[in-house]
């Protein structure tokens, strides 16, 4: 791997971060969560006036994990170089940063499929939303 690419593959990791904050944070304000104590209807209330909102977010914050990937390779490719004789610690990382990746995306989806038909069961988004907690 190049300079240049090695070089690329870090700003990735910058533009990861900058479209969670964005998508996560400003635009589906998912920061504070949504209260424990909060009913059924109250969530479904949540997801019914910000459904746009949420799922432009959630989408943002898809897209930037995609970011996350070369960030996890690069750092692989450094480790790569620091452990000359057995990689063990290499591939761990690229492992556990690929299933990082999933650990990310599996709750943004669930959020997405709650904001994509607001109007369903008030107890249908609420157990999306806290299955995604």
């Amino acid at each position: 791997m190049n300079t240049r690419n090695q070089m690329l593959c870090a700003w990735s990791g910058i533009a990861f971060i900058l479209a969670f904050f964005v998508g996560y944070w400003v635009i589906a304000e998912y920061v504070p969560p949504h209260s424990p104590l909060s009913s059924a209807e109250q969530i479904a209330e949540i997801y019914k006036q910000n459904a746009t909102q949420i799922r432009l977010g959630m989408m943002l914050t898809m897209l930037g994990t995609g970011f996350a990937m070369p960030w996890t390779a690069l750092i692989s490719v450094q480790l790569r170089r620091i452990e000359h004789v057995n990689p063990v610690l290499t591939y761990t990382q690229l492992i556990s940063g690929t299933i990082g990746l999933v650990a990310v995306l599996v709750p943004l989806f669930i959020w997405t499929v709650a904001a994509y038909r607001p109007d369903r069961d008030p107890d249908t988004i609420m157990l999306l939303n806290d299955f995604a907690w």
